[in-house]
């Protein structure tokens, strides 16, 4: 079913290369609303730079951004108390696994049985009343923040439960809703597109400690419901087509991967040369270079 904001998705949420994006028209800024899963892992990952890139490619084109992260603390009423919290929680002693005590049991508990009704993550003012630059490199550029709690491990506990996808609600409402990792969460008024990097998990089940069949279960729902699917590569579009049952004719799934920054790309050939070099005691060209983890 096609959404409203579909044909504008379309022309203008080619998010994953600068040379698909052109400015909005008098009128015609989307409000887009990225999930920050990834953005929030304290090491990050290349899907965290691939959240951080479009984002700061959209915000520059002049489209509102807003990014909807995960927090383990139910969020404070007062608004100052929220934005430290955010910041707060970036640090890297909160980032990792944290031991399950009996208050964050029965939060989960409470969240499962709300999940049925639409979520609405509350927003977070920046102020600048935090002193944020250590961490502006690993942010996403937004307009608007907003936190949920325990959001997106809630989420795959009640997809798990009920086959379900939970729905978020904003105030003031996306025009489009980008999962940059397949989530079981969808905002109803919006348009829903996630982003499926590949299919390794399913085609080498023995390379992933991914559950396979609560993961199977959420990429068919995905490929069955979504607005628009983007994907990185040849491959892994025809894996999505073969795999998940998504006919190619009605398939929509641009190939398209984030860019480098422009003031990477634009160097001159002789800093590029002498940096190998410089770095990492090797000469221009004597090297492999390995994108990954």
């Amino acid at each position: 079913m096609r959404c409203r904001a579909m044909d504008l998705a379309d022309q203008r949420f080619r998010l994953h290369t600068t040379a698909t994006l052109s400015a909005p028209t008098s009128g015609m800024s989307q409000r887009i609303i990225f999930d920050g899963l990834n953005l929030s892992l304290r090491r990050g990952t290349g899907i965290a730079t691939y959240t951080r890139i479009p984002t700061h490619t959209a915000h520059d084109l002049g489209h509102e951004v807003g990014v909807v992260y995960s927090t383990p603390f139910t969020p404070a009423k007062n608004q100052l108390l929220r934005e430290i919290a955010f910041f707060d929680e970036k640090r890297a002693a909160m980032s990792g696994k944290r031991k399950l005590t009996l208050g964050r049991a029965l939060n989960h508990a409470i969240d499962q049985t709300q999940y049925h009704l639409p979520v609405k993550p509350l927003p977070v003012e920046l102020t600048g009343a935090v002193v944020s630059r250590q961490s502006k490199r690993s942010l996403a550029a937004h307009d608007r923040v907003f936190v949920s709690r325990n959001l997106f491990a809630i989420a795959r506990t009640y997809f798990s439960r009920t086959k379900a996808f939970v729905n978020l609600a904003f105030e003031p409402r996306p025009d489009v809703f980008h999962c940059t990792y397949p989530l079981p969460l969808r905002v109803r008024s919006a348009c829903n597109v996630y982003a499926i990097h590949d299919l390794v998990p399913l085609g080498l089940p023995f390379t992933t400690q991914d559950n396979k069949r609560q993961l199977f279960r959420l990429l068919k729902k995905i490929a069955r419901e979504a607005d628009h699917i983007v994907t990185v590569s040849v491959n892994s579009k025809q894996d999505i087509i073969d795999l998940l049952g998504v006919e190619e004719k009605e398939s929509r799934i641009p190939i398209r991967q984030s860019t480098f920054p422009k003031e990477w790309i634009e160097r001159p050939e002789a800093v590029i040369e002498n940096q190998p070099e410089g770095n990492f005691g090797t000469e221009f060209n004597d090297y492999l270079l390995f994108y990954g983890a």
